[in-house]
């Protein structure tokens, strides 16, 4: 997620516990959702940060 508070920022999400932002100040945020099969869903593992390479289906 992107904050933006006169300077762009990456907000970090943790999917463990599902933390949200800090709202204090007014801004914009901006979700990116990324969909489609990776290999690292297949597997079933955590994929941190980065983007793992797709499936032939999540093409």
């Amino acid at each position: 997620m992107v904050v933006d508070s006169g300077v762009r920022q990456v907000a970090v999400f943790n999917d463990a516990t599902h933390t949200s932002v800090d709202r204090r100040e007014p801004g914009t945020l901006v979700g990116l959702v990324r969909h489609g099969q990776s290999e690292g869903n297949v597997n079933g593992s955590w994929q941190g940060r980065t983007d793992g390479p797709l499936t032939d289906e999540g093409r």
